[in-house]
């Protein structure tokens, strides 16, 4: 049992999530696990299907570890489970009552002085406040999470902050300040053997680059992010990556081929409750139609678009920069 447990995390350590996940389930269905080795299981693969975009399976995860970590008495796993609560509901866009709950945990570890867990709590509300709209508030996020990451001396979680700023300047307009941030986490990452954060860097590089209008470059950060994201088996980021290759193809002249990556994309998305995703896929396949001639259809499309980001209170349409 330890051995697997053992092979679960460090699977998970270097990004392989879906590999993570297999082996951790395999684990909660060994008769042999000790309720702590499965109290484990459940903390991780919250977590893990979270980030995979399986929000009901985190859910569940999070219920069944909530009720084993009360009946062992576990506080901390429980903090870590309402942590986790607050970081599904970011996932699921519910963004204000994300915030609620994650400013209390930026509260709590202050008070304690865990500038790790602080720095983290800044990251997720940074993300939370620029998808909602708060521009502003995202930025001085990133840069206190920055900040706190640099004062607990965890470079990786500085340059997980430093990916999310260097995402808000691009869709704020200061392309090339971001291109130089992704740049430099790009590095960093490839150094230290980090995965997720190197597919993460290949697909923000590419989508500065697309919008600076260096397409051959972008294309392929575009093909390493995908190879990345699909080894990890991350199809919601993948879909990401299939979006952004769907502007070059675009822009480039090949509207059909965009239109297939656009569908691609839009299928993920769906499968995996991802609406800023859908709306960006969805509002990229009403210009192609629209433009196409296909007037009615590409109405129908953007309204569609349009009433997914009110309904998850998105301002997706408004990110021209994206």
């Amino acid at each position: 049992m330890e051995i697997l447990l053992e092979r679960a995390e460090a699977l998970r350590a270097k990004g392989r999530l879906a590999q993570a996940a297999a082996a951790y389930e395999r684990m909660l269905e060994n008769r042999g696990a000790s309720p702590r080795d499965k109290l484990k299981a459940h903390i991780a693969l919250a977590a893990l299907d979270r980030s995979l975009g399986f929000a009901a399976r985190s859910r569940g995860h999070i219920l069944a570890g909530l009720r084993l970590a009360r009946r062992l008495e576990a506080t901390e796993d429980i903090e870590l489970l309402r942590l986790e609560q607050a970081m599904l509901l970011r996932a699921e866009g519910r963004y204000a009552e994300s915030l609620d709950q994650l400013g209390r945990f930026l509260d709590l570890f202050r008070r304690r002085g865990d500038w790790e867990g602080a720095g983290f709590v800044l990251w997720a509300m940074g993300g939370a406040l620029r998808f909602s709209g708060n521009l502003e508030g995202s930025q001085r996020a990133f840069l206190r999470s920055i900040e706190a990451f640099r004062r607990a001396r965890d470079s990786s979680g500085s340059r997980y902050a430093v990916l999310g700023l260097a995402g808000l300047k691009r869709i704020r307009g200061d392309v090339e300040g971001s291109r130089r941030l992704y740049a430099g986490a790009l590095g960093k990452a490839r150094s230290d053997g980090d995965l997720f954060g190197l597919a993460y860097a290949h697909c923000g590089l590419a989508n500065a680059l697309r919008q600076l209008g260096r397409m051959s470059e972008a294309r392929s950060h575009y093909r390493s992010s995908g190879r990345l994201y699909r080894r990890l088996g991350d199809a919601v980021d993948g879909a990401y990556v299939d979006w952004g290759m769907g502007q070059v193809e675009w822009r480039s002249g090949r509207p059909a081929r965009a239109g297939r990556l656009f569908a691609r994309a839009l299928a993920a998305f769906k499968g995996a409750r991802e609406t800023r995703g859908e709306v960006l896929a969805l509002m990229a396949l009403a210009s192609i139609r629209y433009l196409n001639g296909h007037r009615p259809e590409g109405i129908a499309l953007y309204e569609r678009a349009a009433r997914a980001a009110r309904k998850a209170g998105i301002l997706t349409p408004l990110e021209f920069f994206t």
